[in-house]
């Protein structure tokens, strides 16, 4: 009697780079959602350091951001977003 034969096929999906950029992204997106949520909190910081000669490291942490806020959409997020925290 002839033993059935197991389905060794192995998808691209499964293979050891693929999970280890699968991996590396969900890392950079986890890290890029908690920056982009600091920036509520932390948005008197970047204030302070931007106009008042504060500390310099959140006005060069928070560059980006600043950048980005040029996009009227984004600018617009933005400042609904730190109205939460005022």
């Amino acid at each position: 009697m002839d033993e059935p034969v197991e389905n060794t096929t192995t998808h691209w999906w499964d293979s050891m780079w693929c999970k280890r950029i699968r991996r590396w992204v969900h890392r950079v997106g986890f890290f890029l959602i908690l920056y982009i949520l600091s920036t509520g909190p932390l948005y008197w910081k970047w204030y302070e350091a931007h106009y008042v000669e504060g500390p310099i490291f959140y006005q060069i942490f928070f560059f980006p951001v600043e950048v980005a806020c040029k996009n009227e959409f984004v600018n617009n997020f933005f400042h609904w977003y730190v109205s939460w925290w005022s």
